[in-house]
């Protein structure tokens, strides 16, 4: 007596199973493989570069004639009234420092730290993954929370600075 099936409509192949894949979010956002948590600390330090050359940009704008053409306007908009020169050259240093601090912190260091030394150490060691590629995971999710806690605290600075004006011009 034969298994193999006289019908080779009837015999049904589930091979097909062996190759499992990790859906979008599990493998971007839930893997330990040391390609993709590079990948991630790549595409995150891209990110901040963009937002670190956008402020560059703007310091760059302010910078191309002599005096000030566009800060004064910037600080307003962020007061949210009329802004005068000293809240303006604040708002240069506001500049100065993010910009410094965006692109060191969360552009450079990723980069090479987190992206390339994920990607190459592994390979160069011959090594099949990180030693602790969870610890990896959760390092590279504190980049992104941090990056996001960097941009709330200036926001926080430039409302807290508002407040102490308006209580300044009550008293």
């Amino acid at each position: 007596m034969t298994t193999i099936a006289a019908n080779p409509a009837d015999h049904h192949d589930h091979a097909h199973d062996a190759d499992h894949k990790p859906g979008f979010f599990a493998r971007w956002f839930m893997s330990t493989n040391h390609k993709d948590i590079g990948t991630l600390y790549l595409i995150f330090a891209i990110l901040a570069g963009v937002i670190g050359g956008g402020i560059s940009g703007l310091m760059r704008l302010e910078l191309a004639e002599p005096g000030i053409q566009y800060l004064t306007g910037w600080a307003s908009m962020m007061a949210g009234k009329e802004a005068s020169l000293d809240e303006a050259y604040h708002m240069w240093n506001v500049l100065i420092t993010a910009h410094g601090l965006i692109m060191v912190f969360f552009m450079v260091m990723p980069a090479i730290i987190g992206g390339f030394g994920n990607w190459f150490v592994p390979l160069m060691i011959g090594a099949p993954d990180m030693a602790i590629a969870h610890e990896e995971w959760v390092a590279n999710l504190f980049s992104g929370l941090s990056n996001n806690q960097h941009s709330q605290m200036y926001t926080l600075l430039g409302a807290m600075k508002k407040n102490l004006q308006k209580q300044e011009e009550m008293s």
